[in-house]
């Protein structure tokens, strides 16, 4: 389903009053937060036009700024992605990030607890303004036994229904980074498929890494984007560390009778940890250790799979379709269209053929943690 034609700006704010409305109490404090949130943000928007023509306007601002609109430029002229008035404007948050995003599980679970929206539809995450609800979200789930781990977010998308600004927590990153971000972001514009966040999330960001690779080329700044992908290896492979650890927690909680569940579950959860230890030098050099100390739970998993289940399939898409962009969003359109248990087999399809062509690259990058697991059912929790 491409993303629908957005009605306009008094519409749009009685729909989500309506769906405030429409709120039980327990979601009642969710979307008041979301909807002030919203608003504040939306309010506190500069247009760099007026930006630029404000005499105390820090130089290196306006140029990031002038760096967004060359990128967003590229987006429109060369991928067909257009800003329709997003990001022409500007807001200084002076934090790190803009949202926090709480993710839950339960203890022998990965399919994640998903919260429903309107318009947009399912997701296994619930996001919120001000850091302090979504921990305290995430403490009311630990008291119901599920595992909770709450990421921040520099950015996100409201699918065209507002004018999404420039933020601080994004503007300063180096080109590649912001780049890939500002692309992903416009990706999810073009296409958004309600209930399907795999989808949605694989989509924008192969269109976001490989639309800010060929703009850095365009100009001239390859070498930017080489030195950026080796900065990037030790995050991919801590990435395809977890969704290995994905897989193994899935096969355990399936095949493990439900009273030794537990006990599995503590030793396997062990092994993967003395994994994490022997490779460190090449899962971060440190990068993680407080995230596996403090977090190495389902929660964290399903976190991470909603953004890496599909890359490949697009991948292999993108190859068919000449990688060309007009013909590679036409055939994401027909994907989008089909039901999800069709478009699940065509996008597993996708992967086995990206998996054929890729191989010998993905077994170089994947950690060996063999010599671990196979004895795990004896082995002690690693602290």
């Amino acid at each position: 389903m491409v993303a629908p034609k957005r009605p306009g700006s008094n519409r749009r704010y009685a729909l989500l009053l309506a769906s405030l409305l429409l709120a039980g109490c327990d979601t009642l404090h969710f979307y008041s937060q979301a909807i002030a949130g919203q608003w504040q943000l939306l309010h506190a928007r500069t247009t760099l036009e007026q930006l630029a023509q404000t005499p105390d306007v820090d130089p290196a601002t306006l140029q990031r700024l002038a760096r967004a609109q060359e990128v967003l430029d590229f987006a429109q002229s060369d991928l067909g992605l257009a800003a329709q008035g997003r990001y022409s404007s500007y807001v200084s948050l002076q934090r790190d990030y803009v949202v926090w995003n709480v993710f839950a599980a339960e203890a022998f679970d990965l399919s994640g607890q998903q919260w429903c929206y309107p318009l947009v539809g399912c997701a296994p995450y619930r996001g919120y303004f001000h850091e302090a609800d979504a921990r305290a979200l995430a403490a009311d789930y630990e008291t119901r036994g599920y595992e909770t781990y709450v990421g921040g977010v520099p950015a996100y998308s409201t699918l065209g229904w507002f004018n999404d600004p420039l933020l601080d927590t994004f503007i300063f990153w180096p080109d590649a980074d912001l780049a890939a971000l500002l692309i992903h972001e416009l990706a999810h514009g073009r296409v958004w498929i309600r209930n399907d966040v795999a989808f949605n999330e694989s989509f924008a960001e192969f269109v976001g890494q490989t639309g800010a690779q060929q703009w850095l080329q365009e100009q001239g700044l390859g070498q930017d984007w080489q030195i950026a992908q080796q900065q990037r290896a030790m995050g991919r492979r801590f990435r395809q560390f977890l969704m290995q650890v994905k897989t193994a927690l899935l096969e355990l909680y399936e095949t493990t009778p439900q009273t030794q569940l537990p006990e599995a579950k503590r030793s396997a959860v062990g092994a993967w940890k003395a994994c994490y230890l022997a490779h460190k030098a090449v899962l971060g050099g440190g990068r993680y250790d407080a995230l596996m100390q403090s977090h190495f739970n389902n929660a964290l998993l399903v976190s991470v799979s909603t953004y890496a289940d599909y890359l490949g399939s697009f991948a292999a898409l993108y190859r068919q379709t000449g990688e060309r962009w007009d013909a590679f969003f036409r055939a994401v359109d027909e994907l989008a269209e089909l039901d999800q248990s069709e478009r699940e087999t065509s996008l597993a399809s996708l992967a086995e053929q990206q998996n054929a062509h890729t191989a010998d690259d993905k077994n170089t990058q994947q950690v060996n943690c063999d010599t671990f697991l196979r004895h795990g059912a004896n082995a002690e929790p690693t602290a």
